[in-house]
């Protein structure tokens, strides 16, 4: 916090795809900060021009398949995989991804009240969370999950929201919100929802987003209204380890 007392300005969030390698971006696309490559797809696909080893963020597959060498990013589904790649390299900045639902309310009849000729339908009080993830069979509120991955040592984490990916009506800010909330020292890759510009630029202010994994769609939408602003500026693909701040 500043000498003013007020919080330091939010910085513009790093735009991400996930997108197997092309040798030529699509011209009607803008070129995001960085590209999220499925190791188990990169094979054979042409190399990006421009772009090494080091400046793509890997993602690792349902087989498990390490980074190249000399990869320094990568992602990987759920807490426990992704501090075994952390343990096993090092050198290597992890992520761990999450999809993110909302808590379903349940209710039921309290088991004391079995011998009781009166009973009453109520809610359940262990149901009630924000968002929940389901992880290895076990449900976790997002709380349990992010102190979880405190503890292992993570300090970014990628949260997709489930609902906001299939409504399609923008990024998912209370998710963000909920889990600023809940680690404010944390910083967040936010997916899910995102269809547009605008849709950027309503989640873009929030505090802990680092960076936004954005579809074709929004690509498009951003390149349009930058050409429309004037802006025919095309800076490429960054430095991977500058996109997190790892």
């Amino acid at each position: 916090m500043s000498e003013t007392g007020k919080e330091p300005p939010q910085s513009a969030p790093s735009i991400l795809t996930e997108a197997a390698y092309t040798e030529n971006w699509p011209a009607h696309l803008a070129r995001p900060d960085g590209l999220i490559v499925t190791i188990e797809e990169s094979r054979g696909a042409p190399w990006p021009a421009g772009l090494s080893v080091a400046d793509t963020i890997w993602r690792i597959g349902e087989h498990g398949t390490t980074p190249p060498e000399g990869a320094r990013i990568c992602v990987v589904d759920g807490l426990a995989r992704a501090a075994a790649i952390a343990a096993a390299d090092p050198g290597l900045f992890v992520v761990p991804r999450a999809e993110v639902a909302r808590a379903s309310r349940q209710y039921g009849f309290d088991p004391a009240q079995d011998n009781s000729g009166f009973k009453t339908y109520h809610l359940n009080p262990a149901t009630v969370t924000a968002h929940v993830i389901h992880e290895n069979g076990a449900r976790l509120s997002l709380a349990q999950w992010l102190e979880k991955g405190n503890e292992l040592g993570f300090s970014e984490f990628w949260l997709h929201g489930a609902e906001a990916e299939k409504a399609g009506s923008g990024f998912p800010c209370d998710l963000l919100k909920h889990a600023h909330r809940l680690a404010p020292e944390a910083r967040f890759w936010i997916s899910g929802g995102g269809r547009s510009a605008a849709h950027v630029e309503t989640i873009a202010p929030l505090a802990g987003l680092v960076a936004l994994v954005v579809t074709d769609d929004v690509l498009a939408d951003l390149a349009a209204t930058a050409e429309k602003d004037g802006d025919d500026t095309d800076s490429g693909a960054q430095d991977a380890q500058a996109v997190t701040g790892a």
